[in-house]
């Protein structure tokens, strides 16, 4: 920490960072129910296993951000924004993170690495 309280952090070389946007307000119902109820789900745990297993991946931050109107309502959208080690890590993803997963859900391994 420097005289002024803040503290300075040295990246890696080759940081990659991703964004990603989901936005299904205008969906119709057949592809809002499959957004819901399937995608957001593996989504979610996708987001949740490279949060919760940062070696493995090879990710160094998650977040997962829901858009808010004035009022402080969710808004049907949200981002994603992921920080990797490298570009190598987060076009490995897929492979890297199936060898962890049970197996039940290695399917959906390169839907949980889209962030």
């Amino acid at each position: 920490m420097n005289e002024r309280g803040r503290i300075r952090v040295q990246p890696p070389l080759n940081v990659v960072a991703i964004r990603s946007g989901q936005y299904w307000a205008n969906a119709q119902t057949e592809q809002k129910t499959d957004y819901l109820e399937r995608r957001q789900p593996k989504l979610s745990r996708g987001m949740k296993y490279l949060e919760e297993n940062k070696e493995a991946s090879g990710c160094l931050s998650v977040r997962v951000m829901s858009n808010l109107n004035a009022a402080g309502d969710e808004l049907p959208e949200t981002s994603t924004l992921a920080y990797f080690l490298s570009l190598s890590h987060m076009e490995d993803c897929p492979n890297r993170t199936r060898r962890y997963l049970p197996t039940r859900d290695r399917h959906e391994s390169e839907i949980r690495c889209q962030a």
